[in-house]
């Protein structure tokens, strides 16, 4: 099975560069097809596992998605970008957890954890539908949705993480329990903090031993462990320790800290590149997973997912007319508007009330699954119906080009 899944997502990876269908609906539909349909692995089995896999996923993803984020390019490029993210993922929140809550009769916390779950973009399939060609938008359009992805991402696990946080700690009074979690992060910061610098001078002095990766991912999960036991948000460690790493010049500069930079950029290259197999590795187990784990039931959850998945095209649209007000990328509104694929943070975030057995945590898996297969189906549907009545960019007349060309010369 382990090779089937690797060879899915591999494969699944170019045909979705090429055809623009996100892989994970592949890895998904493997999944269900080898447990709900031909029970080939049992469900309690796959259940027990739920705290290891959710445990290892999302110390990788946090992780990466720390690299990920360059702050130059971010206080550079980032302005709009940081008003798609954070205006999607706040309408999308209460937007998706108000239903949840009024019409599912879920508890407010957990309503609002899916809320959270369903914010953002998956940066995986952004950067593979502007791979493919699928989206015909500008470069600066495709950079502004890559780093809306990638802090959408961050923002779903954290933020969920904090409602995951309200519920296991139960009927406290308010003022107990937003100290405890914010004592919970402030630990997840400060561990990450300084593992990530001490990391740095420890990857000087170990140069490029060929081992360095893999010594460096044994750190992540002892970080994400060691911040657990002590009461700390794991994935917030991991997401700073990451972040400190891919961002080790800032760090440096600001704590002036002396390095090697060249030695550090060739490492940093490297782990970047490595975790990245990693992380295809993980997500496509973790999807598979999720198909395995997944009940075919009634036709209520898919009701439910095809609900949440108009709200979140709503919101994603409204997002996209205020981020691109007044500049070039209004053009690509439409394309932006419907760019709505739920990925790897959310099934994760979807799967957490399951490793605590929280009620309803099997209808939320449900729920979950069935929003990132109809999200990621009917963007494509959008995508290519937009791509169909899209105007194509007004080209300048001869007159006016040769007026242009005059112009320059002069």
């Amino acid at each position: 099975m382990a090779v089937a899944i690797i060879y899915i997502g591999f494969f699944g990876l170019i045909l979705s560069r090429k055809s623009g269908i996100p892989h994970i609906i592949f890895l998904v539909v493997f999944g269900v097809a080898l447990g709900p349909i031909l029970h080939l692995i049992e469900y309690k089995v796959l259940v027990s596992a739920i705290p290891v896999v959710s445990a290892i996923t999302i110390a990788t993803v946090t992780f990466y998605s720390g690299m990920s984020i360059n702050v130059e390019t971010v206080k550079a490029h980032g302005g709009r970008a940081i008003i798609l993210a954070i205006t999607g993922f706040t309408l999308n929140t209460i937007g998706c957890g108000l239903f949840l809550h009024l019409y599912c009769n879920f508890p407010t916390p957990l309503a609002y954890m899916m809320g959270a779950a369903f914010g953002g973009t998956c940066a995986a399939i952004v950067v593979a539908l502007s791979s493919s060609g699928s989206l015909p938008i500008s470069e600066s359009t495709v950079t502004m949705m890559t780093i809306d992805a990638t802090i959408t991402d961050v923002l779903c696990i954290v933020i969920a993480s904090v409602f995951l946080s309200s519920m296991l700690l139960g009927e406290i009074p308010v003022n107990e329990a937003v100290s405890k979690i914010v004592a919970q992060f402030s630990t997840g910061i400060l561990i990450g903090l300084i593992v990530g610098i001490l990391w740095i001078k420890a990857m000087q002095i170990l140069g490029q031993e060929k081992y360095t990766y893999m010594l460096t991912f044994a750190t992540l999960l002892l970080t994400f462990a060691s911040t657990e036991i002590v009461g700390g948000s794991g994935g917030v460690a991991s997401l700073v320790f990451g972040l400190t790493l891919g961002n080790y010049k800032s760090i440096s500069s600001t704590l002036k800290m002396e390095v090697d930079k060249r030695t550090l950029e060739v490492l940093r290259v490297e782990i970047s590149h490595l975790h990245s197999e990693i992380s295809f590795l993980v997500e496509a187990f973790f999807f598979t997973y999720l198909g395995l784990i997944y009940t075919i039931g009634s036709t209520f959850e898919v009701i439910i997912a095809g609900a949440i998945t108009l709200i979140v095209l709503f919101n994603r649209t409204i997002a996209a007319s205020i981020a691109t007000a007044k500049s070039e990328m209004a053009r690509d509104r439409s394309i932006i508007g419907v760019t709505i694929g739920k990925g790897l943070a959310a099934a994760v975030m979807g799967s957490m009330p399951a490793q605590y057995n929280l009620p309803l945590s099997d209808l939320a898996i449900k729920i979950t699954l069935n929003v990132i297969l109809l999200t990621n189906i009917i963007m494509v549907i959008l995508l290519i119906i937009t791509r169909v009545f899209r105007k194509p960019k007004a080209q300048p007349t001869a007159t006016e080009a040769t007026e242009a060309s005059q112009t320059s010369t002069s």
